[in-house]
């Protein structure tokens, strides 16, 4: 199988440097810095400049909006630039919000800085939910440069959490397997099949797990093939290649609105914008795309 183009959110400019995150607090409350540029995130979404086409401010275009910069998450540098994260409330005039899903869509943003923006929302959305100790209920303070919480009464320190899913190109000869969920149902969207992994199994075992579950299917073979940061709010999309023992299905009509074996040419002509088929795919944001891509052009044997 031909490897697809990267996924939505995998590429980014920054070197994350773990090296400076224990001094990089002291560095951002010392005062303004050229080399300073900070992403900044409202309720609404990203924030960025009317009619502007950069995301990136300045800590000379902070000074019109109210922050605070304690709160600022240390993303990483590129060249002599270091890259923040900041949530801001209460936004000025010539200042508007996107919603991230809209800036990917739209292509608002190059691929190769979409990686960034998934970073600095997941981190964001962990620390608004995650303001108390989990194990004495204590309000935790944010540390190491925003990747990391502690707590001041007990001492325990908190990561940012990432949800990891499997999702599966289920093969078997030509065809492939595709579900239609309960949300997506009025749109005729049908994608490859994906469930939150548990804990205390492996990868293999997840994918097993979930077909069964929801398909009611045997499995053959499992092989990872790439990945993708899923910031909604913060999960990893683990993409895998599985071929089934056979084509016997049985739909968990819970999850499930549509279950269908597809062939290899009907996915390359929807692919290429085909609406006669009586179904259609994820738009190029998902990771379930980049897997059909891979297989529907792959060289066949």
């Amino acid at each position: 199988m031909n490897m697809p183009p990267c996924p939505a959110f995998s590429q980014s400019p920054l070197d994350r440097m773990d090296e400076l995150r224990p001094s990089i607090g002291v560095h951002l409350l010392s005062g303004p810095d050229s080399r300073n540029r900070f992403l900044l995130f409202a309720e609404a979404g990203v924030v960025r400049r009317l009619g502007g086409e950069r995301f990136l401010f300045t800590d000379t275009d902070l000074e019109a909006i109210p922050h605070d910069r304690g709160l600022a998450v240390f993303l990483g540098g590129a060249g002599q630039e270091l890259y923040f994260a900041l949530p801001v409330g209460e936004l000025g005039p010539g200042i508007e919000t996107l919603d991230l899903r809209l800036l990917v869509n739209q292509n608002l943003v190059p691929d190769e800085e979409l990686g960034m923006l998934a970073q600095a929302n997941s981190v964001l959305g962990w620390h608004r939910t995650h303001g108390f100790c989990g194990r004495c209920g204590a309000r935790t303070a944010q540390a190491h440069g925003g990747w990391r919480r502690e707590c001041p009464a007990c001492g325990a320190q908190h990561f940012p959490r990432v949800d990891p899913v499997v999702i599966m190109l289920v093969t078997h000869g030509e065809q492939c397997l595709l579900g239609c969920g309960r949300d997506f149902a009025s749109r005729r969207m049908y994608a490859c099949l994906a469930g939150f992994m548990e804990p205390g199994e492996t990868i293999e075992d997840a994918a097993r797990r979930e077909l069964s579950e929801e398909a009611g299917l045997a499995v053959r073979s499992v092989a990872y093939l790439f990945s993708q940061p899923w910031p909604y709010p913060s999960s990893l999309m683990i993409g895998l290649r599985v071929e089934a023992e056979n084509m016997d299905v049985r739909m968990d009509e819970k999850e499930l609105v549509g279950l269908m074996w597809v062939s290899r040419t009907e996915v390359r002509a929807v692919l290429e914008g085909a609406e006669d088929r009586g179904f259609l795919l994820p738009s190029r944001v998902a990771i379930a795309r980049d897997l059909l891509l891979a297989w529907a052009y792959a060289p066949e044997s």
